[in-house]
C-alpha cells in the first residue's frame, strides 16, 4: 500500500513544480500530461484498496487514461521538439481512435477485452487478476506503434541540427524506463503494478527536460521591448560553451552562426569570430555585464554579454548584437573634432602660456633694470636652477612629482620681484646700505610675494602660484631660524625656496658687486658647504656638489 502511495504523492509533488516553475517552457501536451499522471497513480490506489471486483475495475479503468493517452501526448511532444510536424488531420485520427478505444474497453459488456476478472489480496492489498479477449491485443499494437514513433523521431532527430541533443538523450530514456519496467515486470511475475512508479519516473525526467529548456527560450517581453528599440540579434550558450540557439538577426549578422548545431561546442569551431566569442566566454565575470565590439567589412557591431541566469545559479551565457556602425562613426567623428578642438585649445593655452611668461620675465627685467648692483642676478640664477634641479631628478629616491621642479624653474625669474617696490634712493644706492635701509631692502621679500600673488592671480594651476610666491616669499630664510621675513626654520620653509636660497646666495658670492669683488669658485663652495646645516638644508648639499661642476662651466661660459 505504501508504494502507491508514495507513488501518488511524488505525482502530484512534480505535477505541482511543473505548475510553478515550468510550466510556460512546454506545449498543451505536456501540460495534460502532468495534470492526467496524479490521476492515474490516484487510480492504482483505488485498485489497491478496492473491496469488490467491480470497484478495482472501475479503479483499473481510471488507470488505463495513461496507457490511452498520456503515450499518445508523449508521443505528440517527441515529434514537436525533434521538430517533426505531423498533420492536423492525423493528429485527429490517433485521438480519435484512442477515445473511441478507450470508451469501448471502459463500457462494453462484451468479452472481447475483459474475458474474466477476479479480485484477489495480497496482505492489505488487492489486484485484479484479468483473464483478457482478442480485443487487448489491439491495446498493445497501439502502444507499441506510438513507442516505435517516438524512437524513429528521436533517433531521426540525432542527425539535425537545430534540435537539442541533450532533450533527446532525456526523451529516449522517458520511452527506455517504461519498457525496461514492463519487461521487468512480466520476466520476475511482479504483483506490483510497476507502471505506477514508471510514470513519475517518467515525469522527473520531464522536470529535468523543463529545466534545460529554459536555457533554449528567451523572454518574449525582452523580445518585444528589444524589437521597439531596433534591430538586434542574439545567441547563447551554455556554461560548457555548448551552442543554445540564435535568432534571424544574428544569423544575418554572423551567417556562420547558422552552421553551429544545436549542443555543438563552439571550441571545434577556428574562425575569427569563434575565436573572439570563444574568448569573451572565457573572460566573463559573472557579476557583470560586458560590452565588446567587432568590426567586419566595414561594419562595427556591438555585443554586449550577460549571463542566463535560473535561479540564483548561472547557466550560460547571452550575447545581444546591434549594428553600431552609425553611432561609431558619430563617435568617431566627435573624438576627431575633439581631438581638434584640444589640439586649438592647447594651442591658445600654450599662446597665453607665453604671454604670460613674457610678462614675468619682462617684470623680472625691469626690477633687474632698476637694481644696478646685481647684474643680470635674475637670468643667471634662473639658468643656474635648471642645473640644480637636473641633479636632483637624478635621484629617484626623492619621489618628487615632474611638475614640481618644471614650476621652480619657470617661477625662478620671479624670485626677487619684491624689489620693484623699493625706493631707487636704497635699491640703486652704490653702497652699503645703512641699518634702517638694509631694513627696508629686506621687504622686498615679503612684498615680492603679494606681487607674485597678484600677479598670476589669473592662473587655473595653484601649484605653480603657490610656488612661485613661496620662492619670492621665503628664499631669504635661514635654515637654523635665523633668516627673514618671518625666521622660519628646518622644514618649515618650503624645499623650492630653500633651494633658491643657495642658488642665490651661491650667484651673490661669485658675482662683482658694487661694495664687493667676486670671489673664486673653490672658496664660495667652501663657504656654501660650511653653511649647510646653518644658512642651508644640509640635505641638498649632494645635489648643489653634483651639479657643480656644470654651475662652474655656466659662469665660465657666461663671463
Amino acid at each position: 500500500m505504501i508504494y502507491y502511495i508514495v507513488a501518488l504523492a511524488l505525482s502530484f509533488i512534480f505535477t505541482g513544480i511543473y505548475v510553478l516553475k515550468y510550466k510556460k517552457y512546454f506545449d498543451s501536451h505536456v501540460t495534460v500530461f502532468f495534470t492526467l499522471i496524479p490521476v492515474v497513480e490516484l487510480g492504482y490506489l483505488m485498485c489497491a484498496r478496492a473491496t469488490s471486483s467491480q470497484a478495482a475495475l472501475l479503479a483499473v479503468n481510471i488507470t488505463y487514461i495513461a496507457g490511452f493517452y498520456l503515450t499518445l501526448f508523449m508521443t505528440l511532444y517527441i515529434f514537436k521538439t525533434c521538430k517533426l510536424k505531423i498533420p492536423s488531420f492525423v493528429t485527429f485520427l490517433m485521438y480519435a481512435i484512442n477515445t473511441g478505444f478507450y470508451l469501448f474497453v471502459v463500457f462494453s459488456k462484451s468479452k472481447a477485452y475483459y474475458k474474466t476478472v477476479v479480485l484477489e489480496y495480497n496482505g492489505d492489498v488487492s489486484y485484479l487478476t484479468k483473464q483478457y479477449g482478442f480485443a487487448h491485443m489491439f491495446f498493445y499494437v497501439i502502444l507499441v506503434l506510438y513507442i516505435a514513433a517516438g524512437f524513429v523521431a528521436l533517433i531521426l532527430s540525432l542527425k539535425k541540427n537545430d534540435v537539442p541533443r541533450v532533450l533527446v538523450k532525456y526523451l529516449l530514456v522517458s520511452e527506455v524506463v517504461p519498457l525496461v519496467l514492463y519487461i521487468a515486470t512480466r520476466a520476475f511475475k511482479l504483483e506490483y503494478e510497476m507502471p505506477a512508479i514508471q510514470y513519475v519516473i517518467v515525469q522527473g525526467i520531464l522536470l529535468l527536460i523543463a529545466e534545460r529548456t529554459g536555457l533554449y527560450e528567451i523572454d518574449e517581453s525582452l523580445l518585444e521591448s528589444v524589437i521597439k528599440k531596433g534591430k538586434m540579434g542574439f545567441f547563447s550558450f551554455d556554461l560548457h560553451r555548448r551552442f543554445l540557439g540564435v535568432n534571424d538577426v544574428a544569423i544575418e549578422f554572423f551567417p556562420e552562426l547558422a552552421e553551429l548545431g544545436i549542443d555543438k561546442n563552439i571550441i571545434y569551431k577556428t574562425n575569427d569570430f569563434f575565436n573572439t566569442v570563444y574568448k569573451w566566454i572565457d573572460e566573463t565575470d559573472y557579476e557583470k555585464q560586458k560590452e565588446f565590439f567587432y568590426e567586419r567589412d566595414d561594419k562595427v557591431y556591438k555585443i554586449t554579454q550577460t549571463v542566463i541566469v535560473k535561479g540564483k545559479q548561472v547557466k550560460g551565457y547571452q550575447f545581444f548584437v546591434i549594428d553600431d556602425t552609425e553611432e561609431q562613426k558619430y563617435i568617431e567623428l566627435i573624438n576627431n573634432y575633439n581631438t581638434e578642438l584640444e589640439l586649438k585649445v592647447s594651442e591658445k593655452t600654450a599662446h597665453i602660456q607665453e604671454m604670460q611668461d613674457r610678462l614675468v620675465l619682462g617684470m623680472a627685467d625691469m626690477v633687474e633694470s632698476r637694481d644696478v648692483s646685481t647684474g643680470g642676478h635674475i637670468k643667471r640664477t634662473s639658468s643656474v636652477i635648471k642645473l640644480f634641479v637636473e641633479a636632483m631628478r637624478q635621484d629617484v629616491r626623492l619621489k618628487i612629482p615632474e611638475s614640481f621642479y618644471i614650476h621652480v624653474i619657470k617661477a625662478a625669474p620671479m624670485h626677487d620681484l619684491g624689489k620693484i617696490a623699493i625706493d631707487d634712493a636704497i635699491l640703486r644706492k652704490p653702497e652699503k646700505f645703512s641699518e634702517d635701509e638694509y631694513r627696508i631692502m629686506k621687504e622686498h621679500s615679503e612684498k615680492g610675494a603679494g606681487i607674485v600673488r597678484q600677479v598670476l592671480s589669473g592662473i587655473d594651476d595653484k601649484e605653480f602660484v603657490q610656488i612661485a610666491e613661496n620662492m619670492a616669499h621665503y628664499h631669504h630664510e635661514r635654515f637654523d631660524g635665523k633668516g627673514y621675513p618671518d625666521g622660519l626654520k628646518g622644514n618649515q620653509i618650503p624645499l623650492e625656496a630653500r633651494i633658491m636660497a643657495i642658488v642665490d646666495t651661491y650667484d651673490a658670492l661669485v658675482s662683482k658687486r658694487c661694495y664687493k669683488e667676486k670671489l673664486p669658485y673653490s672658496e664660495v663652495y667652501d663657504i656654501i658647504e660650511s653653511g649647510m646645516g646653518t644658512q642651508f638644508d644640509p640635505t641638498l648639499n649632494q645635489y648643489f656638489l653634483a651639479a657643480r661642476e656644470s654651475i662652474e662651466e655656466f659662469y665660465r661660459n657666461a663671463q
